[in-house]
């Protein structure tokens, strides 16, 4: 991996439309929230490597639209939690990025599991599609996450949606 100092502004716009299209495409509606004052967003930096995390984003953005009926929405929200200045030159914070959906969602006994390697799950709950994909994915975007020393979690409610949350650290670099 390629890690760089990385202003949160860049990083925001490198994914506010990314997706878009791929959502329309799909009979999606997409919405893109950012829930971060952009007057402070030049003065804090993620160290990333962006290919990654946009693999991260990707696979999260195709498991919703893999689930989600037509009609429904994805949504990408980003948000910022300040800890303080840091005076050893350690994260100040976590940006924390949601990918949402309004679909199928994933039944109570998947769950802890989804972020297994190689693990399918059972059928989209209210439809007739086999899971299908690998089982990779999310175990990949997990092992990317935990590398740029960030957590990710899934919420789900079943026939409502699903909510992937994800964090990196945030740092103030003078």
């Amino acid at each position: 991996m390629i890690f760089e100092i990385t202003p949160l502004s860049r990083l925001i716009m490198q994914i506010k439309d990314r997706y878009a299209l791929d959502v329309a495409q799909a009979g999606l509606d997409y919405r893109f929230e950012l829930s971060i004052d952009p007057a402070i967003m030049d003065t804090y930096q993620v160290v990333v490597d962006m290919d990654r995390i946009c693999q991260v984003l990707t696979n999260l953005v195709f498991n919703s639209i893999k689930y989600t009926p037509e009609g429904g929405r994805i949504s990408l929200i980003c948000e910022a939690e300040l800890a303080g200045a840091d005076q050893e030159g350690g994260p100040v914070g976590h940006l924390i990025i949601h990918v949402v959906d309004t679909g199928s969602g994933i039944d109570p006994e998947s769950l802890p599991y989804v972020f297994d390697r190689f693990y399918r799950g059972k059928k989209a709950p209210g439809t007739h599609k086999d899971p299908g994909g690998s089982g990779i994915g999310l175990a990949i975007a997990q092992e990317i996450v935990q590398y740029h020393d960030g957590t990710i979690r899934a919420d789900s409610i079943v026939g409502q949606g699903t909510m992937i949350t994800f964090t990196l650290p945030l740092y103030q670099i003078e």
